[in-house]
């Protein structure tokens, strides 16, 4: 077995369709398809069980969250490459991935790939790839150093990098992500101690402690309806702040006290100019834009509410 595909799912019958049938025609001796069901209250599991009778699905009875969900189908895997694909996440074509697997094939010293991240509209989406979770890279990316000097930051997010073939990073998005076997059994499952959000860069820092690469791979881009099963609707706004709560986690357990004011304060003028300047964009289109300056704000309310 060469491939093995890792969804999990949790109230996804209105997307699995979109998610499965790039694949289904091609289950078989090269490539397998699991699905890990978090006890969905919809009817995700009795259609993927009578529509792709190919696909092994595990239905648990319990919402396990993202973590312990892939990790409870990574001792099922057979395949020698294991994709983590999100359901909300839909590849144009199977060639897509065996792109990415030549990849990781022809360098042992590669230990994970990921794929740029596409929203509706075709823009790229911040967050499928980036570095460290620290003090200097927040600072970076919330006063927007990364754009005016060129500095790393938290996500890849400079245009700069979209026009190389692949990009050296610290992580990449779980939900496209593609890692041999031999890596997974070498660094361990996911962190059972985050349930969602943030598992994916503490991977990747096992994955580099390895002495291992994680790839960036712009020129494949998969579209991922970030946070589809939390939003109820296709072209809902997505807001949570879950990711920031996981990235403050992270950033406190790599600096001082003091450390932490000096983010909350980046933090907090981060959000409030991307806010300004959303806001006062002509060309941002309504609602989508009006909506992406409302989550600002809210960041930076939950930001100067919160106890840091």
């Amino acid at each position: 077995m060469q491939l093995s595909v890792i969804i999990v799912t949790y109230n996804s019958a209105e997307i699995i369709d979109r998610c499965l049938a790039p694949f289904s025609d091609y289950i078989g001796e090269d490539l397998e398809v699991l699905v890990w069901d978090n006890a969905s209250s919809d009817d995700t599991v009795d259609h993927i069980r009578s529509t792709y009778p190919n696909v092994k699905l595990f239905a648990s009875k319990t919402n396990l969250g993202f973590s312990r969900g892939n990790d409870r189908a990574f001792v099922h895997c057979s395949g020698e490459f294991i994709l983590l694909l999100n359901p909300d996440a839909f590849v144009e074509g199977i060639d897509q991935i065996w792109s990415m697997l030549r990849r990781l094939e022809g360098d042992d010293n590669i230990g994970s790939v990921g794929p740029q991240l596409i929203n509706l509209d075709g823009t790229h989406q911040v967050g499928d790839a980036g570095w460290n979770h620290d003090l200097f890279n927040s600072v970076s990316h919330f006063l927007f150093l990364h754009k005016i000097f060129g500095l790393k930051s938290l996500f890849l997010s400079n245009r700069r990098f979209l026009s190389k073939p692949e990009v050296d990073v610290d992580w990449v998005c779980g939900a496209c992500m593609l890692v041999p076997k031999r890596v997974v059994k070498e660094i361990g499952g996911f962190d059972f101690g985050i349930f969602l959000y943030g598992e994916d860069v503490e991977w990747g820092r096992r994955i580099k402690d390895l002495n291992k690469r994680v790839v960036y791979v712009p020129s494949i881009s998969v579209l991922h309806l970030q946070g589809a099963s939390q939003k109820g609707s296709e072209g809902a706004p997505y807001f949570s702040t879950k990711w920031l709560d996981a990235l403050i986690v992270s950033v406190a357990g790599t600096t001082s006290r003091y450390g932490m004011i000096v983010f909350k304060v980046a933090a907090l003028v981060g959000f409030m100019g991307r806010y300004l300047l959303l806001k006062c964009d002509p060309c941002r289109s309504k609602p989508a834009g009006q909506s992406k300056a409302l989550n600002m704000f809210k960041y930076a309310l939950y930001i100067w509410r919160g106890r840091i």
